[in-house]
């Protein structure tokens, strides 16, 4: 058990070295792109989405500077060795021993030795707090997945015009992964999602939808399958997981969001 403390210490040390260091400089950035993105409202939507990517790139990366104080922070902790002592090279002094009597030292009761137990440092209680934190906001990922998934599983696949219109919008898109369409009676609104296997989603209203506006819904959803979004929605999710006591990461996530609709 002791052992396990001063682990979970040092991990946590580690851990909070890292947090500053990574949290710091990501913000940093993170500041500097908003100038660029309020100061040019001109820009390209993809470029803009490219930056705020880069920034969310810089949150998950290791620090530029300071890493190497960490680890080698993180050794010595471990490790703990005490310095070795000194060989003094100065030559003996001559020193005058006196005739007079030495009293007897005084012998005094020795104390007994008792050990300390280690406790969680206030970094550990941090770490087992933003723990907790990640895991409930994990669990909301998860389910809203769950969610997705089930109503892809029980969803129809529309009729013939509406799959041939839908692949012929694939194939003029030049998409290498073929998505499925599916139709569900429980979707709220059009969606696409599935890293190793893509999909679009649409609720039944929108295949009443006129033409025209069917296909720009659809090509919409296509352009976030070929863009690989839900990729890039996992790592918002895990970021926002990872540092959900960060406003600055909350912000970038909308942002992305508002960003990855034009």
């Amino acid at each position: 058990m002791t052992g396990m403390l001063e682990a979970l210490n040092r991990t946590a040390a580690a851990w909070w070295d890292w947090t500053v260091a990574s949290t710091g400089q990501g913000t940093f950035l993170l500041v500097l792109v908003a100038i660029v993105l309020f100061a040019g409202k001109s820009l390209r939507p993809g470029l803009r989405y490219g930056l705020l990517l880069v920034v969310l790139l810089k949150f998950a990366v290791p620090p530029l500077f300071g890493v190497t104080y960490v680890f080698s922070d993180l050794l010595v902790r471990t490790l703990s060795v005490d310095p070795a002592p000194t060989m003094s090279t100065s030559l003996p002094v001559s020193v005058e021993v006196s005739a007079a009597p030495v009293a007897a030292p005084r012998m005094e009761a020795a104390v007994p030795f008792v050990p300390q137990t280690p406790v969680l440092s206030r970094f550990a209680r941090l770490l087992l707090f933003e723990a907790v934190g990640a895991a409930l906001i994990l669990a909301l990922v998860l389910r809203q997945w769950t969610h997705a998934r089930r109503l892809v599983k029980r969803s129809a696949h529309g009729d013939t015009a509406l799959q041939d219109r839908f692949h012929g919008l694939v194939r003029t898109m030049k998409l290498r992964r073929k998505p499925r369409l599916c139709v569900s009676d429980d979707a709220r609104a059009p969606q696409s999602g599935g890293i190793l296997r893509p999909f679009v989603l649409l609720p039944a209203w929108a295949a009443t939808m006129p033409e025209d506006e069917l296909d720009i819904l659809l090509a919409h959803e296509l352009a976030h399958v070929k863009r690989l979004d839900a990729l890039v929605n996992g790592a918002q999710a895990l970021a926002q997981a990872l540092l959900w006591w960060n406003p600055a990461v909350w912000w970038l996530n909308r942002r992305i969001r508002e960003e990855r609709e034009f």
